[in-house]
C-alpha cells in the first residue's frame, strides 16, 4: 500500500528561505550528537560497538581534527536535554586545552525564535556532523556541507534516499574516527562542488512540495464551497437532521444519500458526473422522492 501514500519532504527543508547568510569568522564544524536511545544506538547484539567506545573513537576525532588545522573550531548543538549527556561524558577525553579554547556549546531552550538563532550557528559552519535527523536535514537545507553518522537507520534511509550515502559515516563500526577524519578534511577541500550538489536536492525538494501543493489546491478547487456549505447546513437544520436514520454509506449511493442532508446547490458542486439527475426529467429534484 506504500503506492497509494503521497510523500512529501519533510519542513525542515525548507528552513533556509527563513534564515539570513551570515558571514563565517572561523572554521566551524558544528556537532550534533543524540543521547537517547542509546541502547539500540550502541547495540552490541548487532555487531555495534559499546557507547563507551564510541566516546573513545569519537574524542580521538576532536582532538586530531583540531591538532590538524588551528583554524578549526568545534560547537556542539544539543536538541533535546539529553544530548547533554553525550556532549559532558566527551569532555572528560577532550585535551584541555582544545576544550577551553576551541569546544563550544550552543544555547539550548525552545521555541521558534530560539530555533532561528540556533540555525543562523548552523549556517555559520563550515561543515554539520550530525546524528539526528533535523540536524542532517537543516544542515543539508542551509547548504552547509553536511556529514551523517549512522547509529540508527533512519539516518540511513535519509541519505539514501536524497543519494548522500557517500558522506555517511557509521559510528557503530570499530576505528570510524579514521574515516571521520578523512571525510572532514575531504568536504573542506571539496565544499563547492558538495554545495551545488545539495543545493540541487533543495530545488528538487522545492518542486516536489509546489507539484504537492498545487495538486491539493485543484482538488480543493473542484469541491469549493462544499464545506462551507457543509457547515451552514450541519448549524441551521440541526434539528432535521438529527431525525435521519443512519446512513448505511455505498459506493453507489453515496451521492444519493447525501441529498438527504444538503440542498442541490450542494450537491451540483460535487456530482461532476451528473449521477444524481433524473434521466428522464432531467431535474435533480426528482432524485430527493427516490431517495429512502
Amino acid at each position: 500500500y506504500a503506492n497509494k501514500f503521497t510523500r512529501i519532504p519533510d519542513g525542515g527543508f525548507f528552513v533556509n528561505k527563513l534564515v539570513l547568510s551570515t558571514q563565517r569568522k572561523s572554521k566551524k564544524i558544528g556537532i550534533n550528537l543524540a543521547g537517547d536511545m542509546l541502547d539500540i544506538r550502541f547495540n552490541k547484539n548487532r555487531g555495534s560497538i559499546t557507547y563507551s567506545k564510541f566516546l573513545t573513537e569519537f574524542s580521538f576525532f576532536i582532538n586530531s581534527i583540531l591538532d590538524s588545522d588551528h583554524e578549526i573550531e568545534i560547537i556542539f548543538f544539543p536538541h533535546i536535554f539529553k544530548d547533554f549527556m553525550v556532549i559532558n561524558d566527551l569532555f572528560s577525553s577532550i585535551n584541555e586545552k582544545h576544550a577551553r579554547e576551541r569546544v563550544q556549546v550552543s544555547n539550548y531552550g525552545y521555541g521558534n525564535n530560539f530555533t532561528l538563532e540556533t540555525l543562523k550557528i548552523y549556517r555559520q559552519c563550515e561543515v554539520i556532523i550530525g546524528n539526528r535527523f533535523h540536524s542532517n536535514v537543516c544542515g543539508i537545507a542551509l547548504n552547509v556541507p553536511t556529514i551523517g553518522i549512522l547509529n540508527y537507520n533512519q539516518i540511513e534511509y535519509l541519505y539514501n534516499e536524497l543519494k548522500l550515502s557517500n558522506y555517511l559515516i557509521d559510528v557503530r563500526k570499530q576505528y570510524f574516527s579514521k574515516n571521520l577524519i578523512a571525510m572532514v578534511k575531504k568536504v573542506l577541500i571539496e565544499k563547492k562542488s558538495i554545495q551545488e550538489k545539495q543545493a540541487e536536492i533543495i530545488k528538487s525538494l522545492n518542486e516536489e512540495m509546489d507539484d504537492f501543493m498545487q495538486n491539493i489546491l485543484n482538488q480543493f478547487y473542484k469541491v469549493k464551497g462544499f464545506f462551507v456549505d457543509v457547515i451552514n447546513k450541519l448549524s441551521w437544520k440541526k434539528k432535521k437532521i438529527n431525525k435521519f436514520k443512519k446512513i448505511n454509506w455505498k459506493s453507489d449511493k453515496e451521492l444519493k444519500s447525501l441529498v438527504k442532508i444538503f440542498d442541490e446547490e450542494v450537491i451540483i458542486e460535487i456530482d461532476e458526473h451528473s449521477i444524481l439527475i433524473d434521466a428522464n426529467s432531467k431535474q435533480i429534484r426528482s432524485i430527493y422522492k427516490s431517495v429512502d
